[in-house]
This record gives structure tokens, sequence and C-alpha cells, in this order.
């Protein structure tokens, strides 16, 4: 268990603990120092349990080895003086082991439990108790009960005690009693006290419905006296309720008639007084028979269970794999949650990067750029370890990075829009009368119109331009296209308040014609003024 604890404890700190190397090692060190001080206590205190054995101990085990293999373990608990028969009997497939000292039992029960821990096995106890035989049975009990108390805790579990009363029930002379009487009250599972006094009354009561039942029957009196050994016992035992007995789970009492009894005993006194006090004589009973056998049924019902510690190994460590994987379920949890709240950090301090000094704002603009490569990393070649167990979730975050590091677009600028020069133009024959450069006395309608749109622009500068067809001289064309236009920038001056020094004039004859001269509507088309308006930012820009 302590090689699979430091196991997973080791697992868990290197792929599971996002921490610097160095401090892992420091942690590792401390962990694997301290499971080897385990170690050597556990051994220490293992090899310290397994020589203090008592010599009897040693002369137990060797005998269980040499005996068949059994699987139900009685201590017979039993500190007569006189017995000193310390071998180990088997009976119905049970083992007896003798302990005679009380404070050997602990060491003794749970070395058995070491030589046996391969394989499961049924444990009980069988105290056995002399009140007519000792003048003090009660610091005899007291020891043995300390150490019953004292063993239940020690195993967490609450052993079953068989109680064999060894007492010369045929007080009177008859030693009708040769066999053993066991009862067994058996207890509710729930109820961790028992009741002494109330069993040894239902003994009673059993005994009693036995003997109205067998009255007919020959040599019967042994009844009347169990009835009277249980009622010195009921009455011992109700004056020891409060030494500890109520937590001792009595399973079964049995009363066996093969003990000598001393008349310095309690249980002298007891029947002298039941009896009037007449000089008891007791059946001679010979040699006692040192081995207690309990029944085979009442065993298989009240021993304490011991369980397999392979079955025990495997639930450990399956405990154990268990807690190492909620503690790596915890720290993988841990890890995400501290890297996607690292991460919204850089993001909101990107965010709010704008009013920072620059050297600060491309700080933060490669902290970002860290955190995304790290995560397209993360994508390409796996996650680290202490991100795993399926609770990696910073996947998500590569979109909204790669759209907040973006470079933004170059702005195109429109180029700017080519300033066109405004042309009026206006046919000769409505200005002029053919071959003439004077203006019509009507021609002001269409010149107003020119000097309205002027007015609409005023930053520009007025060029006009006169044009006739080819019709006649080309020299005397280009005098009259001239002429024309003088003409009709005077009208626009002296008609309008726009100054003289916007407008300029240009005669051109016959040498641009937008249309063919060979038919006469050709002519009437290249016959023009054209006015034109010039913005002055062309002509700055020239």
């Amino acid at each position: 268990m302590l090689l699979a604890s430091g196991l997973a404890a080791f697992c868990i700190i290197v792929f599971y603990v996002n921490a610097h190397w160095l401090m892992k090692s420091i942690v590792l060190l401390l962990m694997a120092a301290s499971c080897a001080a385990l170690w050597f206590f556990k051994g220490k205190q293992f090899f310290a349990r397994n020589t203090d054995y008592p010599h009897e101990s040693l002369g137990v085990y060797s005998q269980l080895k040499n005996l068949e293999q059994v699987d139900k373990f009685i201590f017979t608990l039993d500190a007569n003086p006189d017995s000193t028969d310390n071998k180990v009997s088997v009976s119905d497939g049970i083992a007896y082991i003798p302990v005679s000292n009380p404070e050997h039992l602990n060491k003794v029960v749970i070395g058995l439990m070491d030589e046996y821990k391969s394989k499961p096995f049924f444990l009980g106890l069988a105290l056995v108790c002399r009140p007519a035989g000792h003048a003090d049975t009660t610091s005899l009990l007291t020891n043995w009960l300390r150490n019953i108390l004292f063993l239940q805790k020690n195993l967490n579990a609450c052993i079953p005690v068989n109680l064999a009363i060894k007492m010369p029930v045929d007080f009177l002379g008859e030693n009708e009693l040769l066999e053993p009487v066991w009862f067994s009250h058996k207890l509710n599972a729930e109820v961790q006290e028992s009741n002494l006094p109330k069993q040894f009354e239902s003994f009673q009561q059993y005994l009693a419905s036995e003997f109205i039942h067998n009255q007919k029957a020959l040599q019967n009196r042994h009844y009347v006296h169990l009835i009277e050994t249980l009622e010195y016992l009921k009455q011992y035992f109700e004056s020891q309720q409060n030494t500890g007995w109520n937590h001792i789970n009595v399973r079964s009492i049995g009363i066996l008639n093969n003990a000598a009894a001393s008349s310095h005993s309690p249980w002298h006194k007891f029947i002298s007084n039941r009896t009037g006090r007449l000089n008891i004589q007791y059946a001679y009973i010979g040699q006692e028979n040192s081995e207690l056998h309990l029944p085979k049924k009442m065993i298989d019902q009240d021993s304490f269970y011991k369980t397999n510690w392979q079955l025990k190994l495997v639930f450990k460590l399956l405990c154990v794999a268990a807690l190492a994987l909620w503690i790596a379920i915890m720290c993988s949890a841990y890890n995400n949650a501290q890297f996607l709240k690292q991460i919204h950090a850089h993001v909101n301090e990107f965010k709010n990067k704008d009013k920072l000094p620059e050297s600060e704002q491309q700080r933060i603009t490669n902290v970002l750029y860290a955190d995304l490569n790290t995560l397209k990393r993360y994508q390409n070649e796996g996650i680290p370890s202490y991100y795993g167990l399926g609770l990696y979730r910073a996947d998500g975050l590569i979109p909204t990075l790669d759209k907040l590091l973006e470079p933004p677009k170059p702005v195109v600028q429109e180029p700017p829009k080519k300033i066109e020069p405004v042309v009026l133009t206006i046919d000769s024959l409505a200005l002029f009368e053919s071959g003439q450069y004077e203006l019509k006395a009507n021609a002001n309608k269409s010149l107003i119109n020119v000097i309205k749109e002027i007015e609409k622009q005023p930053n520009t500068q007025v060029i006009i331009e006169g044009h006739t067809d080819n019709v006649g001289n080309p020299a005397s064309n280009q005098k009259l296209s001239e002429q024309r236009a003088l003409a009709v920038r005077d009208w626009l001056v002296i008609s309008s308040n726009i100054p003289a020094s916007r407008f300029a004039t240009k005669g051109y004859g016959d040498t641009k014609p937008i249309a063919d001269n060979a038919t006469e509507n050709g002519k009437a088309q290249n016959r023009r003024v054209e006015i034109i308006l010039i913005p002055d930012e062309v002509i700055n820009q020239k």
C-alpha cells in the first residue's frame, strides 16, 4: 500500500502538477524520504511484533504448520495454573489454540493473522471460567476482559466470545451430568452490547422447559443442579455489569461438569446458603479433561470472519487509484482554469492598451502573440499532461486571438477625383450673324445662363474659345473666331460682377472641328463658342 500510494503521488506530482521542475524535485525528494522513514518504522514495528511473541506463541505456530489445513480457529482462554498443556487440538476442522496468559492474547491472535493473511479464516474466543475453583475469580476475569477489549480495538471488530463455565454441577453427589450443556443466545446484528445476566436467565428458562418436558425420564435431576448453577452465575455477573462485560459479544454459554471446587470459593458459600449450610460433598469427577471443543454449528454461526488480505489489498489499491484519479482531475481542472484565466487577463490588457505607452503596448502584444503560439503548438503537438484528462478547453480561444492580432488592413485612399473643366457650348448662330462678330440683340438669352453657371463656381477661371467652320479663308476664320470670343467676354464682364481677371479668350478658327465639315449639319456644329470653366486647383497643379 505504501508503494502504491507513493507511486500514485509520484505520478500526480510529475504529470499533473504545473510547477517548476526544481520545486517538483524538492517535493519528490521529501516524499521519498518520508516513504523511506515510514517503511523503516513499519518494518521495525513488524520485526518487533514478530520477535516479541511469547514462547507459547512460537510453539503454537510450529504446531499449526504440522496440522492439516484449517480455516477456523478458537482461542481457548484458560488461566488455570494447573494446566500446562499448550497442545493445539483439531476437532471437526476447527483448531483450538490454548492461551494461558491474558497479556499474550493480542500477540498470539495478531501473530496468527499475520501467518494466515493469505487466505480467509474464522476466528472466535472460548473463555474458560472456574468460579468454584478460585477464591478470587474476579481478578482473573478482569484481566481477560481487559485484553479482549484491547484485541477488539486493535482489530476494529467485535469478536464473538463463548463463555465456558467449568463447575461441579452435581453438588448433591449424583454425578449425572457428563456432557456439557450449551446455550446460544443470538443477538441482533445491530446491537453492540450484550446482557450476561439476561442470557443466564434465558438459559434458566430454557432448562426449566426442558425439565418439564423430560420430567418422566429417569436421572433428570441435573436440571435442578444446572438451574442453581445458573442462578449463582446470574447473580455474580449482575455484580460485574459495570466492569465492561456489556461490551463483550458473548454468543454462547456452556456448563461443563468437570472442575474441582474449593471450600473458600464464592460458589461454595452460595450452595451452602441455598442448602441450609449442609456439608456439601462434591461428586468425584476424576481427572479434568483439558480439551474444550465447542459445537461446530455454533462456531459456524457465531465466528468472526477474517477476509482475504488479497481482496483487501485490491480494494485498498482501487481506493488509492480512485483517490489519485480524483486528485489528478482536481489538479488538471485547476491548471486549466488558471491557464484560461491568464489568457483572458492578457486579452483584457490588449483591449485596453491604447492609452498606455508604446513600449507597454508592444509588450502586451508580444505576450498575446506568445499565448497564441502556445495554443497553436498544443493544438498541433498535443497538450501537456497537467492539462489533460479531457478538461482542456483553450482551443476555442485560437480564433479570438487570431482576430485580435490580425494586422489592420491598410487604408486605401481613394484617388482624388479628377476635376474636369466645365465646357459650355453655344451655337454661334445664336449669338452672331453669319460672318459677323457683333452680338445679336437677343444673344443675351443664351449668355445669361452662362453668367449663372460662372457665379455657381467662383473658384474657376473662364476661358472663352471661338470656333468656325472651314468655309472661306482660314486666316479670316481665325480672326473671326478671336473677335467673337472677345465680344462674348466683354458682354459677360459688363453684364455681371465677375472680374475681368477671371476671363481669357482664344480663337481657333477652323482648326478644332468637332464634326465633319463636309455636311451642313457638321458645319453648323463646328460654328460655336465654348466657355470653359477651369477650377483653380487644376491651374495650380499645372
